[in-house]
């Protein structure tokens, strides 16, 4: 099976060994690297050692549980989790969709029902983060334009000029003096001064 390149470790985190075993060996048959850790502690010491793409956690394990692990991983990164557990009351189940579970499966389970789920859950994740990225991208340009604009504006009203005049002005320094226009918008908002040397 071919892999997306960007799973590289899977944590796996469950007190029943076998389970951990089990579930470990059948990912590293498919290709997967994977971390295991025998309980919640362990998991969240692994998690600042490696690079973790995606993590498998069984709900009840002693120490600190799969829901406690996943409040952690939520607050530090970001990548999804899938919950395993014997259990599928719905109080449970509804805890892990709280505490951001990509998806819940009961045991006992076949590893081969998990591959595609994995594969699912990194692409889902990968493409969320791009559009986070987008749209942190395109609010910081609007965030840009209004201070340009503003800063337009106080030229505009101090010169009496037109709106062309002022941009061509701010353009024109920013290219004499190796600043981004954005800089320059800055420079006239913030310093009153500043504006002096447009005239």
């Amino acid at each position: 099976m071919v892999l997306q390149k960007s799973v590289k470790n899977i944590l796996v985190a469950d007190d029943d060994r076998l389970v951990l075993s089990m579930l470990s060996k059948g990912l590293e048959n498919y290709g997967y690297k994977t971390i295991s850790a025998g309980n919640g502690a362990e998991a969240l010491e692994l998690l600042g050692l490696h690079e973790i793409n995606i993590a498998i956690l069984d709900v009840r394990m002693p120490l600190i549980n799969g829901i406690a692990v996943a409040r952690k991983i939520k607050d530090i990164c970001d990548f999804p989790i899938i919950f395993l557990s014997a259990y599928d009351d719905e109080e449970t189940v509804s805890m892990a969709r709280e505490f951001g579970a990509y998806t819940y499966l009961v045991k006992p389970f076949d590893v081969r029902r998990i591959i595609p789920i994995i594969e699912m859950a990194v692409e889902r994740n990968n493409e969320k983060n791009s559009l986070k990225k987008i749209n942190s991208k395109l609010t910081d340009n609007l965030d840009k334009n209004r201070c340009i604009n503003v800063a337009v504006g106080i030229l505009m009203h101090r010169y009496a000029i037109d709106r062309d005049e002022s941009y061509e002005r701010i353009r024109s320094y920013s290219r004499k003096n190796r600043k981004t226009v954005f800089n320059v918008a800055e420079n006239i908002i913030n310093a009153s001064g500043f504006i002096e040397m447009f005239s």
